[in-house]
């Protein structure tokens, strides 16, 4: 097995005290096809988001670990 290129491990991130996501982890290898589904709101875009670090502009949004 070839190491992760992205690991995430307990990932929360919180919108003015309020969890967007708590407790995330993930791992994606090279080569793997890696897709997010789910309901709206249930925090797809505030992960991507995170991963970028898009969400360090956004007032109020912490990262919580």
């Amino acid at each position: 097995m070839t190491a992760p290129n992205l690991e995430l491990q307990h990932v929360s991130v919180h919108y003015r005290g309020e969890p967007a996501i708590e407790q995330a982890s993930l791992s994606v290898r090279a080569g793997e096809l890696m897709a997010l589904v789910g309901p709206s709101g249930c925090g797809k875009s505030s992960l991507l988001s995170s991963i970028n670090r898009m969400t360090d502009a956004i007032p109020g949004c912490t990262p919580a670990h």
